[in-house]
């Protein structure tokens, strides 16, 4: 059994073109206002930001996310880039699967997320896509 669930879980090779996805919200999950928001830069007690790999569907994504449970909210949101594009921008992206999101992705940067890591990171996405139930 070990050796399955090892296999299940061993990183992807991430070439230049796979596409990425990331889980955010569309506008104030309250008010309904608001720009879109989606994490640009690790929280302070982390390393990473995380993506997940593939072009998901907001309804993917947030499965991957909330861990298998079937909520879905009007102001889910995904928006998606390419490893190249971040790997070009500056970024290390490593593939860091786990028992709960096999397709986890985490997005480094070697040194401080200043105001101009943030706006490489930031520009290296689409327009975000979703909500009302969209499909991404």
């Amino acid at each position: 059994m070990w050796r399955a669930m090892s296999e299940r879980f061993q990183q992807m090779e991430l070439h230049a073109e796979l596409v990425l996805t990331q889980f955010g919200r569309r506008s104030h999950p309250l008010t309904g206002q608001g720009p879109p928001s989606f994490r640009t830069a690790p929280r302070p007690h982390e390393r990473d930001v995380s993506l997940l790999a593939g072009r998901l569907t907001v309804r993917e994504a947030a499965m991957a996310v909330r861990h298998g449970r079937r909520e879905f909210f009007p102001w889910d949101a995904v928006r998606y880039t390419t490893v190249g594009c971040l790997r070009d921008a500056g970024f290390l992206v490593q593939s860091t699967p786990s028992r709960m999101i096999p397709n986890h992705i985490s997005v480094e940067y070697d040194g401080h997320w200043t105001d101009d890591v943030v706006k490489r990171f930031d520009h290296c996405f689409d327009q975000p896509a979703g909500g009302g139930g969209g499909h991404g």
